[in-house]
């Protein structure tokens, strides 16, 4: 986080003063509101900001939005609301369009986001019972914000998926699903798993394969 930090720091083109104190506002209305409609509105909030400002939203929310997923799961609209914040911010995919020297910094930053958030097991654990609701808001940002991590850090996201109580069986019980937006997506889970097992067989199996430049 303070390498984030750090080249939030470094940014000359970055947010104005206002959209800074805007989104440290919403992050303090959802860790300190009372009242459930507060909350959601400003995790929406959140939402709208988090393509246009996405390191700053990713640094001062995504503790927020994790507590929010653990505690205001009654709430199916606010939990939709947190995992497509998380989403923006993770995934390199919905990026607005860059200049081509950009396209590494914002790949750095979904890495890096992404190791942040698997650092705490606890968290994909977290997302994996997120994705037993039906509730199409929930279920399907839950599928492509799973898929996304998969997407950054493949192993280290599969690895806790093995050791997760029922994990494995979530996956396979959403595919079926009667809805085919969301069969698709969890197919691609199961085809960059795959890859990644394929990839870990390959290296294991041929040892030294290195040393034949020797």
């Amino acid at each position: 986080m303070n390498f984030l930090r750090g080249v939030m720091g470094g940014q000359s083109a970055g947010p104005q003063h206002t959209e800074a104190e805007t989104i440290q506002k919403l992050c303090d209305r959802v860790a300190s509101s009372t009242l459930l409609d507060d909350r959601r509105n400003a995790v929406r909030a959140l939402k709208s900001l988090s393509k246009k400002y996405r390191l700053e939203v990713g640094i001062q929310a995504m503790e927020h939005l994790i507590h929010v997923l653990q505690t205001d799961r009654s709430d199916s609209e606010i939990i939709g609301y947190a995992l497509d914040t998380l989403y923006n911010i993770i995934s390199n995919e919905e990026e607005e369009e860059v200049e081509e020297n950009s396209t590494r910094q914002s790949e750095d930053l979904g890495s890096q986001f992404t190791e942040i958030f698997i650092k705490q097991q606890e968290n994909v654990t977290l997302l994996l019972s997120l994705l037993e609701e039906f509730d199409f808001h929930v279920r399907w940002p839950g599928v492509k914000l799973l898929t996304s991590l998969l997407k950054q850090l493949g192993p280290q996201v599969q690895q806790i998926i093995l050791v997760s109580p029922m994990g494995v069986s979530r996956l396979m019980d959403l595919l079926a699903d009667s809805r085919e937006v969301i069969r698709n997506d969890v197919e691609e889970e199961d085809e960059l798993e795959s890859g990644d097992q394929e990839d870990e067989d390959d290296e294991s199996e041929d040892p030294g394969k290195d040393l034949d430049h020797i």
